[in-house]
């Protein structure tokens, strides 16, 4: 046989890429819109872009996530997409403080039971307080959905607790926004986990149900703990 040509009882070879059926490696998607600054140089239009994937086809955003490490942009984006309701209490805050403020003044009461000075603090306290919450909150918030997803069976498929978090950092930032508007703010708190879910069965491929319910787990056991409490107390009351 010559040089070069194939030879005929060699077996089959299987062409091997490096994607999964169905999903695709993580080099195979781009980065989420707001981390993909070569894709897209201008700051807003990268967040836009997050708005349009999202309404478009969140499945492709959820896919898109783990193209990329580090909490450090879901944070960033986190506090921007919080930053409306920071300034709403903020205002509202202000305005009360204000008005209280200067209610005690007019009755004489200001330096005697509360200085003035406390009531311009709430709305910089509660922002701070908010930006706070979510520094620590995704991560805590990531390692719980993380622990309720391995207790479903669902991270078998090795990914790591880092993509947990940065999805949880992403999924926090848009109910965070959903929060402000009447009425959508119930069906976001409620139906809410369910796209975390989702999400979450995506990025660590496993099947949807398992993520579904991790991603309620953490809400149910509070519900439990909440009832049990509410239980206790009233029997502590009951042999008064």
């Amino acid at each position: 046989m010559e040089s070069g040509e194939p030879n005929p009882y060699q077996p089959p070879q299987a062409e091997l890429t490096g994607s999964e059926e169905g999903y695709g490696s993580d080099s195979a998607f781009p980065p989420v819109p707001f981390e993909d600054v070569d894709g897209q140089p201008r700051f807003w239009p990268r967040v836009g872009g997050m708005f349009r994937l999202l309404f478009t086809d969140p499945a492709a955003l959820a896919d898109r996530v783990p193209s990329t490490e580090g909490l450090g942009a879901p944070l960033r984006f986190a506090l921007l997409l919080a930053a409306p309701m920071m300034l709403l209490f903020l205002v509202a805050f202000g305005l009360l403080g204000g008005l209280m403020g200067m209610t005690l003044i007019a009755e004489g009461r200001g330096n005697a039971e509360a200085p003035t000075w406390i009531f311009a603090l709430l709305g910089p306290g509660y922002a701070i307080f908010l930006a706070l919450m979510i520094v620590i909150g995704v991560p805590v918030g990531g390692v719980v959905l993380h622990g309720s997803l391995w207790l479903w069976g669902g991270t078998r498929q090795g990914r790591g607790i880092g993509q947990t978090l940065r999805l949880c950092g992403y999924y926090t930032a848009f109910h965070m926004l959903g929060s402000l508007v009447p009425v959508l703010n119930m069906a976001v708190a409620l139906g809410g986990p369910a796209f975390l879910g989702m999400g979450l069965a995506r990025i660590h491929r496993t099947e949807t149900w398992r993520g579904i319910v991790a991603a309620y787990t953490p809400m149910a056991v509070c519900c439990c703990l909440y009832a049990l409490l509410f239980v206790v107390l009233a029997g502590v009351g009951a042999l008064k």
